[in-house]
């Protein structure tokens, strides 16, 4: 009887202990999402729980952009961007927009056209001057919310102005209204290559010529003086070999009357010498 008494003694007091240990222990508070440290902006606060498309627990949509957006001046004027967005509670997400300075530049998602965007994931580009960047999800609620990034990437347009202005012009004899250059080919390099320079110096190498200039991916090979007909046939041979590389290779061609380009800017070099 004793070694019962003492045993029940001995749970009750284990039980006062266990019960003691679990009113100290203080549950987590979910304030919601931290400061992502990639991005350097704070999440908003209401995360809906739900997954993908499907409406989540919190009255109002969220949105938020992971990846880092570049500081200072830049020349890739394109960015990758990964992010989670979720609609308010019994929607569905209708539209993500990517908003620059102020205007709604294109729909990075669109629910009812599935070729436009995957949900997550999108390239988004970057302007010349200074870039102030937001995100607005749209759900079929009507309700919206908005992404801001702090990062304001200054765009500069990489260009290295052709060496020399295009020789010799010739009239076209496939293209009605156009001329081309005897000894230049113009290509342009996928954006998928990290090194477009190599990938250009490689074609020049193929067809016997070298770079001379370039916009951002767009390169300007010289070649020795030749027919169109010959230089049609490097383009070709370019495309067939190096396709992987390439998006196109093109002649240098231009309007026989100027005056029907638009010039991008008031430079003799874009007009080619025709004032």
């Amino acid at each position: 009887m004793k070694t019962l008494k003492s045993l029940t003694a001995t749970l009750l007091a284990l039980c006062m202990v266990l019960s003691l240990a679990s009113c100290a222990v203080t549950p987590a508070v979910d304030d919601g999402p931290a400061a992502d440290e990639t991005s350097g902006m704070a999440a908003t606060p209401n995360d809906p729980i739900g997954d993908g498309q499907d409406g989540g627990n919190s009255d109002e949509p969220y949105i938020f952009v992971h990846t880092e957006f570049p500081s200072g001046t830049v020349t890739k004027l394109y960015v990758d961007i990964e992010y989670d967005a979720k609609p308010s509670k019994g929607a569905e997400i209708v539209a993500i927009d990517y908003i620059s300075n102020g205007r709604v530049y294109m729909a990075i998602y669109l629910a009812r056209n599935a070729e436009i965007g995957e949900l997550g994931k999108a390239r988004v580009p970057l302007f010349q001057g200074e870039n102030n960047i937001a995100f607005e999800v749209e759900d079929s609620n009507g309700k919206k919310a908005r992404f801001e990034v702090e990062n304001k990437p200054i765009g500069e347009l990489d260009w290295d102005k052709p060496e020399r202005e295009p020789g010799k012009w010739n009239v076209s004899e496939e293209i009605e209204g156009m001329k081309y250059t005897e000894n230049w080919i113009v290509v342009y390099i996928n954006r998928d290559v990290d090194d477009p320079r190599e990938a250009a110096a490689k074609a020049a190498k193929a067809i016997g010529g070298k770079i001379i200039g370039h916009v951002t991916r767009e390169y300007y090979i010289e070649v020795p003086d030749s027919t169109e007909q010959e230089l049609f046939a490097m383009c070709e041979k370019l495309m067939d070999n190096y396709s992987d590389i390439l998006v196109y290779a093109l002649l240098n061609m231009s309007y026989i009357d100027m005056s029907l380009n638009a010039y991008p800017t008031n430079d003799t070099w874009w007009r080619n010498g025709d004032q």
